[in-house]
């Protein structure tokens, strides 16, 4: 009788420990908003697997991440945080990080720019960094015939429709609704308005000489 005993309570203690475990690791994935790489003891980088979508924001030149300001890369990654946490346990952020460092890892944002030329033939210039991209697979595993892949680029943009392009790709990606034509129409069209904001006064003497001429 004793050992019946023992026996039940070893199974529901067993149990109890499994639960404990499952418990803890959906409570660690959810604190994952966003990920911050870090080095492992053998010195590479390891992102969690299991997630449905994986958004990233990479850095691809040095001369960008020499001459931004810590204000303007701390602003960047406020918004990344913010997008993190808003789109859900099921879909991870990893901001790529030099975790040796404050910045942002460029050689690692260049092997993934490499591994979607490779995989895609999609084609981003290191210059026109930094990136978001939004990925529907593991970015360390290669995709599958119905993965795809999106990408925002940072480089022709003001701050403020950099903000305005992640907070479209956050509801897109909260309403399970991302697509890779619309948001590279929308990062066209930003581009636009971004440019048309920086050389405001030069256009409007533009379309003055033009209606003169026209008149």
């Amino acid at each position: 009788m004793n050992a019946i005993k023992i026996k039940l309570v070893l199974y529901f203690l067993n149990v109890f420990l499994i639960f404990m475990l499952l418990a803890s690791c959906a409570i660690e994935k959810k604190e994952l908003a966003p990920l911050f790489i870090e080095a492992t003891n053998f010195g590479k980088f390891e992102i969690p697997e299991n997630y449905k979508t994986y958004t990233m924001f990479i850095a691809t030149s040095h001369h960008y991440i020499e001459k931004i300001t810590t204000k303007e890369l701390y602003k960047f990654k406020k918004e990344f945080i913010r997008l993190g946490k808003s789109i859900g346990t099921e879909n991870l952020a990893v901001w790529v990080n030099d975790p040796r460092s404050e910045t942002l890892n460029v050689e690692l944002g260049k092997t993934y720019c490499d591994r979607l030329d490779s995989w895609y033939g999609l084609y981003l210039d290191y210059s026109d960094g930094p990136f978001i991209i939004f990925l529907t697979h593991h970015p360390d595993i290669k995709p599958n015939e119905n993965d795809f892949a999106a990408t925002i680029s940072f480089e022709h943009k003001t701050n403020d429709y950099i903000v305005e392009a992640m907070e479209y790709l956050e509801a897109q990606i909260r309403r399970g609704k991302v697509s890779k034509f619309k948001t590279t129409t929308v990062d066209f069209w930003l581009d636009l308005k971004s440019f048309a904001t920086k050389n405001a006064k030069h256009l409007k003497d533009v379309i003055v000489i033009v209606v003169n001429a026209m008149t």
